[in-house]
């Protein structure tokens, strides 16, 4: 997670180029006053994008999204409230 642009755009999206070929799915939250997501979001995020780029205006407006990325992050499925709290547990 990040906050903020990165230093070098290109460099990021080549390194989550890296991380989706090793197998690693990349969710992007975006928090800006923009409409359409920069395109550092899109480069990083795995595909499709529509799925995996998650953007609010503020950070007032995250709690929004968290149902949709539960759901995106447990490939599907909704987990129950108990599964929920032992991940944040282990995290």
């Amino acid at each position: 997670m990040l906050e903020g642009a990165s230093l070098d755009e290109t460099a990021a999206v080549r390194e989550a180029i890296a991380a989706r070929d090793a197998g690693i799915t990349l969710l992007v939250v975006g928090i800006s006053e923009r409409a359409v997501p920069p395109t550092e979001w899109l480069g990083v995020a795995n595909y499709p994008t529509n799925i995996n780029v998650f953007a609010v205006a503020d950070y007032h407006h995250l709690p929004a999204i968290v149902n949709r990325l539960i759901v995106s992050v447990t490939n599907g499925s909704r987990p129950t409230n108990e599964a929920i709290y032992s991940m944040l547990e282990r995290a």
